[in-house]
């Protein structure tokens, strides 16, 4: 299909890296504030 963007791909230590970060998240609000920061919307 044109037009259609890739699916981007992490490798399993970006992966790991972002789902320690986002366990720390534990403040309401927190998590969203991290999420936009990390651009992950």
């Amino acid at each position: 299909m044109e037009g259609r963007a890739d699916r981007r791909q992490f490798s399993m230590a970006y992966t790991l890296r972002i789902l320690a970060e986002a366990d720390t998240c534990t403040e309401p609000g927190a998590m969203g504030a991290w999420l936009r920061r990390e651009a992950w919307y």
